[in-house]
């Protein structure tokens, strides 16, 4: 079993594992490496919200990767009353499955006996979750939406496998939409540091606006081994950590926009030489 190895892993770690029933050993680290998805920072409209690194989870994201491997991602919408039948049908796949926090948890079908389905449970090796999960089809019906999303690994067929397929094959593309994100995402983000707002109101934008910066960002720049940006991400999380520890005691203190523009500024650095 391949177990998560950064922070919210879960959809690449079950890729590795669903590469690791065909016999490749790979990594969600790798995966995502290859997929070059540290260097990507986009803007989704539909929802108004910034993503970046582990949370970019499109097929075309997966699939940049899974080429060079020689499989294509296939993702397919499917209705809960179908739901049984298609996953038996796509053995090994992945789903995303209700946690009760109102999150999901991406987790792969391994094998179904009678009316148990068994997943995959992508976690950290040594905590204490279990590898596998089992659910009755009920179980299964209580933890899915009316549609779910089942993805599933098809192999390719050599004559139509790239000789390489990375980020550097569609850079200007990529690059051209993610600074044009960043340039966004920096407006809003020198509004928000310039803005003292309500705990509530932080908490609105808390995924939309503060994830990347705060969160997914300093994993992305550890993982490349960008120490001096990872450092400067870090200080900035802690400010914005410290917006959701409210003290009444004390004036709610401001983020330091200078230190934000300094790291938008080095990211922007990084993406154009990674590109070149």
């Amino acid at each position: 079993m391949k177990y998560m190895t950064f922070q919210n892993s879960c959809s690449f770690c079950c890729l590795a594992n669903m590469l690791e029933k065909y016999g490749l050993d790979i990594s969600d680290r790798q995966i995502l490496m290859d997929a070059g998805l540290p260097y990507i920072f986009r803007y989704d409209s539909a929802s108004d919200t910034f993503l970046t690194g582990a949370m970019l989870q499109t097929k075309e994201d997966y699939n940049r990767a899974l080429r060079q491997y020689g499989f294509l991602f296939v993702d397919t919408l499917v209705r809960k009353e179908a739901l049984t039948t298609f996953l038996s049908a796509h053995v090994p796949c992945m789903i995303g499955l209700s946690c009760g926090n109102g999150r999901k948890h991406a987790m792969v079908l391994t094998r179904l006996e009678n009316d148990t389905l068994y997943f995959l449970n992508p976690h950290r090796e040594h905590d204490e979750e279990p590898d596998e999960i089992a659910l009755t089809t009920a179980d299964l019906s209580t933890r899915v939406d009316e549609e779910s999303h089942v993805g599933y690994l098809k192999p390719m067929d050599n004559k139509d496998r790239p000789q390489s397929e990375n980020l550097r094959d569609s850079a200007p593309a990529e690059l051209s939409k993610s600074l044009q994100a960043l340039t966004l995402y920096e407006e809003r983000m020198t509004a928000f540091c310039q803005n003292l707002l309500s705990l509530a109101e932080i908490l609105a934008i808390r995924d939309s606006l503060l994830r990347p910066i705060a969160l997914d960002l300093p994993v992305m720049m550890e993982l490349i081994g960008e120490i001096d940006l990872h450092s400067r991400l870090l200080l900035f999380q802690k400010q914005i950590f410290a917006l959701f520890r409210p003290d009444e005691e004390k004036n709610p203190q401001a983020l330091d926009l200078a230190l934000f523009c300094e790291i938008i500024e080095n990211y922007k650095k990084l993406l154009s030489y990674h590109a070149g």
